[in-house]
C-alpha cells in the first residue's frame, strides 16, 4: 500500500515546531514498525528545500518539500498555498490512501482515497493567534476550510472537542484516534530537583502566557516557592518582548525563566524535573504538551480549552483552571507544589490514562482507517 501523508514536517526530525509536526514525525515510523512493507511519503512545505525530496528514518520513508506559497495567505486563496505544487506530487504518486494533517483545504478529498485528520478548528485558532486582524483572517480561513472539510469521506479526530463545532460540516465517517507519543516520553524517571513548572509551547497570545506570568506573581506573593520555566519559540516577537517587560514588572526576573524551543532529548529532560506542566491556553484541541507530560507521570493544570479537559478525565489526572483568572491558575498549580506525593499520585494517573498514545496503538487504528478506504476505493 502506498501511503502519502500531507503535513507540516520538521526540519530537524529531533526539534519539531509544533504539535502537527511532532505528530506526523511520530506517525511514520510507527506505522512503518507495524507495517513495514508500506509505502510512505511524506509531502510537506519548505522554502529552503522547495523541490527536494530525500529519504529519511528506519525503515526509510521519503520527504517531498515544496514550496510553502505566499505566508499567511494560503488559507485565503489555496492556490497562493503550497496546495497546487502538492497536488502535482499526489498525481505523480498516485497513492492508494492521502492522508492530510490539519488543513483540509490543501487536498481535493473528492480528488483522492483520503482522510482528514483535524488537529484544531483553524478559524478559532487564529482569532487568539492574530488579535488585531483575527476576526477577518477568521472568516477568511472559514471560508476555505468549510467547503474543503465537508469533501472527505473519512475524518480522523484526536479529541471528541471538534464535534462540538463541526459536527454539521463533517460529511465523512469520524474516527477517533489520540495522538502517538513517542516510547521515550513513556521510559520518563522522575529526578526530584524542587517545585519546576513547566510550559510547553510558542510564546504567542493564544497560550495565554501574560496569564502564567501573572499568576506567577500571585505565588510569589504568597510565599510559594517554585519557577515557572517556559520552553518554545518566540513566533511573535513583540508579544514576546511584552511578556519580558512584565515579568521585570512584577519582579519574577529569578521565578520565569524563558528556555527557547528545546529539542526532544532536552524537553525530556525539564520533563524528568518537573513538578507539573501548566497550560492555561484561550483556545486548544489536543495539545501534545499534555499528552507528552501524562506519559512522563508528570501532573497537568490545564484549562478547558477544546479537548484538554477529556485529555485529563474531567479532573481525573489533574486540575482545571481559568484562562482569564490568574488566581485560578495559581490555585491550579499550587497543590503540586505543595505537596509532591499529591503530584506522585496525579501523574501516576496520568501515565495510566496515557497508555491510548502509545505510537504502535495508534499506528494500528490508523491503518485500520486506510486499509478501510483502500477497499473502499477499490470496490467503487
Amino acid at each position: 500500500m502506498r501511503v502519502a501523508m500531507v503535513g507540516q514536517f520538521p526540519a530537524c526530525i529531533d526539534k519539531p515546531g509544533g504539535g502537527v509536526e511532532a505528530v506526523v514525525a511520530n506517525t511514520v515510523p510507527a506505522l512503518l514498525r507495524v507495517r513495514p512493507d508500506l509505502d510512505v511519503h511524506v509531502i510537506t512545505w519548505s522554502a529552503d528545500r522547495a523541490g527536494e525530496s530525500y529519504p529519511q528514518g528506519h525503515p526509510p520513508y521519503t520527504v517531498h518539500n515544496v514550496r510553502p506559497g505566499l505566508r499567511g495567505l494560503q488559507g485565503v486563496w489555496p492556490r497562493l498555498g503550497p496546495r497546487p505544487d502538492i497536488q502535482k506530487v499526489l498525481d505523480r504518486l498516485r497513492p492508494d490512501v492521502v492522508h492530510v494533517q490539519a488543513m483540509a483545504f490543501l487536498v481535493d478529498g473528492r480528488r483522492y482515497p483520503s482522510v482528514l485528520t483535524i488537529h484544531g478548528i483553524l478559524e478559532r485558532d487564529v482569532l487568539y493567534r492574530r488579535p488585531f486582524t483575527g476576526r477577518l483572517r477568521s472568516w477568511l480561513l472559514g471560508m476555505a476550510e468549510r467547503p474543503a472539510r465537508a469533501r472527505y469521506g473519512h475524518i480522523t479526530l484526536i479529541a471528541g472537542y471538534p464535534i462540538q463545532y463541526l459536527a454539521e460540516g463533517l460529511k465523512g465517517l469520524c474516527h477517533l484516534i489520540p495522538n502517538p507519543v513517542e516510547d521515550e516520553f513513556f521510559e520518563i524517571r522522575h529526578e526530584e530537583s524542587g517545585p519546576r513548572i513547566l510550559f510547553v509551547g510558542p510564546i504567542i497570545p493564544l497560550k495565554n502566557i501574560h496569564g502564567l506570568i501573572e499568576a506567577a506573581a500571585v505565588l510569589a506573593r504568597q510565599g510559594v516557592d517554585f519557577q515557572l520555566r517556559m520552553a518554545g519559540p518566540r513566533t511573535d516577537p513583540p508579544y514576546g518582548q511584552r511578556c519580558d517587560a512584565l515579568v521585570a514588572r512584577r519582579g519574577l526576573g529569578e521565578r520565569v525563566v524563558f528556555l527557547g524551543t528545546l529539542d526532544r532529548a532536552a524537553l525530556r529532560q525539564e520533563l524528568a524535573r518537573a513538578r507539573c506542566l501548566v497550560l492555561a491556553s484561550f483556545q486548544e484541541n489536543a495539545p501534545m504538551a499534555v499528552s507528552e507530560a501524562q506519559a512522563a507521570g508528570v501532573p497537568v493544570a490545564v484549562s478547558p480549552a477544546g479537548g484538554t479537559a477529556e485529555m485529563i478525565g474531567f479532573g481525573h489526572c489533574g486540575n482545571l483552571v481559568s484562562p482569564y483568572n490568574a488566581e485560578s491558575i495559581a490555585d491550579g498549580v499550587r497543590p503540586f507544589l505543595e505537596d509532591p506525593d499529591w503530584a506522585a499520585e496525579m501523574g501516576q494517573r496520568g501515565r495510566e490514562r496515557a497508555q491510548v498514545h502509545r505510537p504502535e496503538r495508534v499506528a494500528g487504528q490508523t491503518l485500520a482507517v486506510y486499509e478501510r478506504i483502500a477497499r473502499e476505493h477499490a470496490g467503487g
